[in-house]
């Protein structure tokens, strides 16, 4: 769990609020882009934007279709 705290104070806030939300506290898309005040284009381009980091950090390689969800 360290190192995914030092990934996500690597990413941007909206990009981290995104990922936080849906991937962690597991809200849907519709409630992550409500509580954050932003479309949900928007919801789903921060969180795409944010797993591409975290794993970039993290020094992971995940297979594309694992993030199609």
């Amino acid at each position: 769990m360290v190192d995914l705290n030092r990934a996500l104070i690597r990413i941007p806030v909206e990009q981290r609020a995104v990922f936080v939300l849906y991937e962690i506290e597991e809200l849907t898309m519709r409630e992550v882009a409500e509580a954050l005040g932003c479309s949900l284009n928007t919801a789903f381009s921060r969180l795409y934007a944010a797993r591409k980091k975290v794993i970039d950090e993290l020094g992971l390689q995940v297979p594309e279709e694992v993030w199609k969800r």
